[in-house]
C-alpha cells in the first residue's frame, strides 16, 4: 500500500496538508512538501490513541464524504431490490405448481436486476468520485481511486464476456465459449481487486481519516458474508454523521459544489 510521506516526528501533533496531502506539524505556515500556505484554513481534530491528531478541512473533504454517503444509500436501495428480486424468485417457483405461468414473475426479476445493477454501477462511480475528491487533500486516496477504476473496468469485461457467452451458446460455437469463459476469469480477478483495494480500503481510510468506527466496521462488513448487507447501512450512518461535523468546520459557503 502506498504510504504516507511525513515531514514530522513522531508523537507530535501533525495535520495534512489539503493541497498534498504530506504529514506536516499542525502549526505549519507553509508544507514543506509542496510549499501551499495552511493559513486561511479550518481544523478538524480527533483522539486517536491518546495523541491528537488534526487536519485541515476543505471543500474537498465535504465533496467526498457526500459522495460516500450517496453511494452507501444507492447500496441500501440495492439491498431492498434484492429483497423484492429473491421473492419474485420464490414467486416463479410456486405458480409452477398452479395454473398461472410463471414468465410474468421471471420478467419482474428481471427488471429488479437490471435496475439494481445500474444502481451498483452509480454507487461505485460514486466511491470512485468521492476518493478522487479525498485524493487531493490525502494521498492515501490515490490507490482506492485507482482500484475503484480496476473495479468498473473488471464490470466491463464480465459484461462483454456474459454477452460473448451468450452468442457462443446461441452458435454453438465452442471457441467463443471458451473465449467468453477466459474474459470472465480476468473480470472476476479484476472485480475482487477493485472491490478489497478499492472500495474496502477506500472506505476503512475514510473511516481513519474522520476518526469514524461505524464507517470503518461498514467497511470490514463488506467482506463478511451475511453481514455484508449491514455494511451499507453503517457506512450511511458514519457519513451523515462526518458531514455535520465537517459542515461545522468547514461551511459550505465557499462555493465549491458537489
Amino acid at each position: 500500500m502506498d504510504q504516507q510521506k511525513s515531514y514530522v516526528p513522531e508523537g507530535k501533533p501533525f495535520k495534512f496538508c489539503p493541497n498534498c496531502g504530506a504529514k506536516i506539524d499542525k502549526d505549519a505556515v507553509i508544507c514543506p512538501a509542496c510549499g501551499a500556505s495552511q493559513t486561511g484554513t479550518s481544523g478538524f481534530g480527533s483522539i486517536n490513541n491518546q495523541q491528537q491528531s488534526t487536519f485541515t478541512v476543505s471543500g474537498r473533504d465535504l465533496d467526498g464524504i457526500k459522495n460516500v454517503k450517496t453511494a452507501s444509500l444507492l447500496g441500501i436501495i440495492g439491498i431492498i431490490l434484492g429483497l423484492v428480486g429473491a421473492r419474485a424468485v420464490e414467486s416463479a417457483i410456486l405458480s409452477r405448481g398452479l395454473s398461472g405461468s410463471p414468465l410474468t414473475a421471471i420478467s419482474a426479476l428481471f427488471f429488479v436486476a437490471l435496475i439494481g445493477i445500474i444502481i451498483g454501477f452509480i454507487s461505485i462511480l460514486l466511491y470512485r468520485a468521492a476518493f478522487r475528491h479525498l485524493r487531493e487533500v490525502d494521498g492515501r486516496f490515490g490507490t482506492p481511486y485507482t482500484f475503484t477504476t480496476v473495479f468498473l473496468v473488471g464490470l466491463a469485461i464480465l459484461i462483454l464476456a456474459l454477452l460473448l457467452l451468450l452468442g457462443g451458446v446461441a452458435a454453438l460455437s465452442l471457441s467463443l465459449v471458451l473465449f467468453a469463459a477466459v474474459l470472465a476469469i480476468i473480470a472476476v480477478i479484476l472485480l475482487v481487486l477493485g472491490d478489497i483495494i478499492g472500495i474496502i480500503l477506500g472506505l476503512w481510510r475514510v473511516g481513519e481519516r474522520y476518526d469514524n468506527t461505524l464507517i470503518k466496521v461498514g467497511a470490514i462488513f463488506y467482506i463478511i458474508p451475511y453481514l455484508d448487507v449491514l455494511a451499507p447501512v453503517l457506512v450511511f450512518i458514519g457519513a451523515n454523521s462526518v458531514e455535520k461535523k465537517l459542515e461545522i468546520s468547514h461551511p459550505p459557503s465557499d462555493g465549491t459544489v458537489m
